[in-house]
């Protein structure tokens, strides 16, 4: 068992006076607890002061009359994966995947729930709903199957009707609201349950996946389109009343007082404030530690609880949410690669159409100034002096003259001896990862390019950064150093072994360092001969995502974290970068620009992204409890974490719990807090 307590590393947060939203989330400032489960938590609901989680091939029932202290009460097994669960009275309705059909529970004494009745159905039951003594399955591929359940230890179906991919219900009379991916939203006539009657279909915005009824309106969670919704005032004859995909992706949707929740199998889950004749408020996006499957909240508490896929059941405060610092999202033409600001206006990567100039100086409202097409794919771009410089993959280096960003020109491409990924210009030099290659090239005259050199690289380049007399070469297998004294011959004097290097960026003889299968490294290059590692920061999604970017303002590293979208550490002290923001874009996040606060982020088929990313989240670490001041409650506190293996007690961040961490902890509350 492993839960973590709210405020476990931030103290406050405060808003700065100059935001144009709330800013940058506070990673677990709202945090209650975590449980972690036996198997993936993919299913929720709650029942008096009890959670009934769904997983692959069983239930659990938790004791959260103490939230913060979640309590395993017992588990039950199941046939298959458990997609959805109903409960009327003391009785757990649960649509068991392929094998399970619907299975009936007794769950009157939650510490040992017992089976009343089962019956298969055809497919893969996604979802169940009750109506007195009925039944209604959504059977996925396979329809809608009607279930007689007036003798519960022996159901039986009694009706069915074909559909594509049914995968939600709601009813309102006797029209039955069909939720199919595939198909739509469908009306049934179920006033004679046992043959149903298609009525109507209707094509939503985006890909029905479930339905919330609230008097006359029918909420639909509509997969990318987000949340749409329908006047069903008469329910036969649905009329539409508005789409907003403001909180992402939507496969889940459940009511909580004012509030709309919705989980989209991302790193987080958000919720809306209810408007009168308006679509709801999107107020915040809440980052979790893994995918969100579905969320309930208990209205009595304001505390959402999330079927989070692989940490199990994790309770946040949803009383205080903050408005969205999303400002703006601008559509690309192709995917959004890489970008570089200057002066407000982000010059932006865009794989086959190019390179785009767009001025954010309101960030509200960012206009696209111009677009200038490349003759190759653009990958890596930097901004030097009036010229944007371009990794343009097998075309070489590209060259726009940006002295009027309304009115760009492309001077001649420069065709280098590999293939440009990366790049980076200093003192009228571009430096190009260009493949197998690490070439040079003097860009004194951007119109009159000439290759100075370029050497073998002994893996494939994928980034370059350079300082002083040393060129960076990130490559699949790791980073390697070069002196570059002589441009006209580059020596390699060291490697530093990483695996798959994309970017990096270099601050006081630290390197830090975006690997796509092993997160951040910071390594002390003080030394460019003996790279020295200093300390890494997992992120989530290695490998199967990665860390794609990253830059440094102040004392904060922003990364580009692909499906992660961008997450803020604080690197104060950089033997222990401490997670203190994040925000879940809706593409790939594969780059990062920060300017007074506001972050632009290419972001592959999400276009281009502006954030309010001010965050005034202090870390102090021995104010466990979050109340501003050090007393022997923190102490308690942390010994709890400590002695139920809780990794967030792990401060030195060795993987271990041990005597080292307790000692840091004491010397941490004995310093006191700023």
């Amino acid at each position: 068992m492993k839960f973590a307590f709210q405020g476990s590393l931030i103290i406050s947060v405060s808003i700065a006076t100059q935001s144009l939203a709330d800013g940058m989330e506070c990673v677990f400032q709202d945090l209650i607890a975590e449980l972690e489960l036996p198997g993936n938590a993919q299913e929720i609901q709650l029942f008096d002061h009890y959670a009934i989680l769904g997983s692959i091939d069983e239930i659990y029932i938790v004791d959260i009359s103490s939230p913060a202290n979640p309590i395993m009460m017992s588990s039950f097994p199941t046939r298959d994966r458990v997609n959805d669960i109903t409960i009327i009275n003391q009785t757990a309705y649960i649509a068991d995947g392929f094998d399970g059909g619907l299975q009936i529970l007794n769950i009157a004494d939650p510490a040992n729930p017992t089976l009343i009745g089962e019956v298969t159905t055809s497919q893969d039951a996604r979802f169940v709903l009750i109506d007195q003594d009925i039944a209604y399955i959504a059977d996925y591929s396979h329809g809608v199957k009607v279930i007689d359940i007036s003798n519960p230890a022996a159901p039986t179906q009694i009706g069915s009707l074909d559909t594509f991919t049914t995968s939600g219900l709601a009813l309102k009379d006797n029209t039955l609201f069909v939720a199919d991916r595939g198909g739509g939203l469908l009306l049934m006539d179920v006033s004679t349950p046992a043959t149903p009657i298609l009525l109507d279909t209707i094509q939503t915005p985006g890909s029905p996946r479930d339905l919330l009824i609230d008097q006359d309106t029918l909420y639909i969670a509509d997969g990318s389109a987000g949340i749409t919704a329908y006047d069903i005032t008469s329910p036969t004859n649905p009329t539409l009343l508005f789409t907003t995909n403001d909180g992402g992706d939507a496969s889940k949707i459940s009511r909580s007082n004012d509030t709309l929740l919705t989980a989209g199998l991302e790193t987080s889950f958000s919720i809306f404030e209810l408007q009168t004749d308006a679509a709801p408020l999107h107020l915040s996006t809440y980052p979790l530690p893994s995918n969100a499957f579905d969320v309930q909240a208990d209205p009595a508490t304001n505390i959402a609880h999330i079927a989070c896929y692989r940490a199990g059941l994790v309770s946040v405060n949803i009383s205080n949410p903050k408005t969205s610092p999303k400002l703006a999202k601008l559509s690309t033409p192709d995917l959004a690669l890489a970008l570089d600001i200057q002066d407000h206006i982000a010059y932006v990567a865009v794989e086959d159409a190019g390179m785009q100039a767009i001025d954010f100086s309101d960030p509200t409202n960012p206009v696209v100034l111009d677009t200038e097409n490349t003759a190759g794919d653009a990958r890596g771009i930097e901004i030097s002096g009036n010229t944007a410089f371009l990794a343009l993959k097998s075309a070489g280096l590209g060259m726009i003259n940006i002295t009027d960003p309304t009115n760009l020109f492309e001077w001649p491409t420069f065709l280098t001896p590999g293939i440009a990924f990366d790049l980076t210009v200093r003192d009228n030099h571009a430096f190009i990862a260009d493949g197998f290659n690490f070439t040079i090239i003097n860009v004194q005259l951007p119109f009159a390019p000439t290759l100075v050199s370029a050497i073998s690289a002994p893996d494939q380049a994928y980034s370059v950064e350079v300082a002083g007399n040393h060129a960076f070469v990130g490559t699949r297998s790791g980073l390697h150093i070069y002196d570059i004294t002589n441009l006209a011959s580059p020596s390699h004097i060291a490697q530093y072994s990483n695996n798959f290097v994309r970017e990096m960026i270099i601050q006081d003889n630290l390197i830090y360092i975006a690997n796509l299968s092993a997160g951040l490294h910071i390594v002390d290059i003080s030394d460019p001969t003996n790279p020295v590692f200093i300390s890494e920061y997992e992120t989530r999604f290695r490998p199967s995502g990665g860390l794609e970017g990253l830059e440094i303002k102040g004392t904060t590293l922003y990364l580009a974290d692909s499906v992660d979208g961008m997450t803020m550490l604080d690197i104060s002290d950089p033997t222990q970068p401490t997670r203190i923001g994040a925000y879940n874009t809706d593409g790939q996040a594969r780059r990062v620009c920060v300017q007074n606060d506001i972050a632009v982020i290419a972001d592959t088929e999400g276009g281009v992204l502006f954030l309010d990313a001010s965050n005034d989240c202090n870390t102090c670490t021995p104010d466990v409890n979050n109340d501003g001041s050090l007393n022997f409650l923190d102490i308690s506190l942390y010994l709890s974490n400590y002695a139920s293996n809780n990794t967030i007690a792990d401060l030195n961040t060795d993987g271990s719990l041990n005597f080292l961490d307790v000692s840091l902890f004491l010397q941490l509350f004995g310093q006191g807090c700023p």
